[in-house]
């Protein structure tokens, strides 16, 4: 991997930093709980923590609050566990910080949510969508019979049946969301996402409010995951796209020859933060274990506390200029560093 020397390059690293530490933009990522009714054989998580106690949410609400009124930008996402565990919480809170931003002019996009889409009924989505929560990820591992080798209940009952059921009735609703279908893909089960997306193409494909995203499976934690066949780094570009065309013939056209975004992941933003059910500020939703990823903790009257090295160590792509560090500091990050991106003045 070699660092972005051209000037363009620099431009784009330069312009991506300014917008990742902007004091006017804020990036909040909640989980609510971490708890889950599925137990997906290559899940890193523990399931440890519960759902945010009453005191912990007041303080959520106190910290946008006080942000928000001094933001041009605001951008919330959800995390879990399972995010619709607490469905109406997630609602509520997504519909209040929607109407702080409206009364303050700050701009606010749709928000984001993983789900396994086994609670994704009409009733729910209505009301997701309604509050703003419209941009919906949900994953598949293949038709039915593969689908539910990895992605089960905690019982080990399949799921694929009332997932895809949840989708189809979400077809028919005329709410505005966009539903991103996750294509987890591994070497046990390329066939049989071919054959899915095929059948995605058919029920979904003349729906722009659905889309396609391959995903190559990766280890990041958990026992179970290691005796999967996954895909090697770099041989999985060709059926990623393969997929793309199926669902969606011309997706992959090019509209024009700009200059692509530099991909900044939200860990590495200086200006986004994660908040777990029990309070804890983390930068990572992946590195849930790790001591550095740990970097402070919300209090019930809505004040934050931040170890502000700790947090910052997470943007060193910002001073290798690395594009991997960038947009994926949670595989290249040194787990014990100092950063600095400017000298003092003197």
């Amino acid at each position: 991997m070699t660092k972005i020397e051209t000037s363009m390059g620099k431009q784009a690293l330069q312009k991506a930093f300014i917008a990742a530490a902007s004091p006017h933009i804020f990036g909040l990522a909640v989980s609510l709980t971490e708890q889950c009714n599925f137990r997906c054989t290559y899940c890193y998580e523990k399931f440890e923590l519960q759902a945010m106690s009453d005191p912990l949410y007041h303080g959520l609400k106190v910290l946008v609050e006080t942000r928000i009124p001094a933001l041009k930008h605001f951008n919330l996402s959800w995390f879990g566990g399972e995010p619709l565990l607490d469905w109406q919480r997630m609602v509520d809170f997504s519909a209040y910080c929607r109407s702080l931003c409206a009364q303050y002019g700050v701009h606010m996009p749709a928000c984001t949510v993983p789900t396994n889409a086994w609670g994704l009924s009409t009733e729910v989505l209505q009301a997701m969508c309604e509050a703003g929560v419209a941009e919906i990820m949900v994953s598949l591992d293949g038709l039915e019979e593969q689908h539910n080798q990895t992605r089960r209940l905690i019982s080990g009952r399949g799921t694929f049946e009332r997932v895809y059921a949840n989708l189809r009735k979400a077809a028919i609703t005329p709410y505005d969301f966009n539903i991103v279908l996750r294509m987890h893909l591994h070497a046990d089960n390329i066939e049989s996402q071919i054959a899915l997306t095929q059948q995605l193409a058919r029920d979904f494909g003349n729906d722009p409010r659905f889309t396609l995203h391959p995903i190559t499976i990766g280890d990041f934690g958990g026992d179970t995951v290691k005796s999967m066949s996954l895909l090697r780094v770099g041989s999985h570009e060709g059926i990623e796209n393969q997929l793309l065309e199926l669902f969606r013939p011309g997706a992959l056209t090019k509209t024009n020859a700009m200059e692509p975004e530099l991909a900044v992941c939200y860990a590495a933003k200086p200006n986004h933060i994660f908040i777990r059910p029990n309070g804890m500020i983390s930068k990572c939703t992946s590195a849930l274990d790790r001591e550095d990823n740990n970097i402070g903790r919300l209090l019930p009257t809505g004040e934050i506390e931040v170890d502000d090295a700790k947090a910052l160590a997470w943007s060193f792509g910002f001073k290798t200029g690395q594009a991997q560090d960038l947009s994926c500091p949670y595989w290249t990050k040194p787990q014990e560093q100092v950063i600095t991106f400017m000298p003092r003045p003197s």
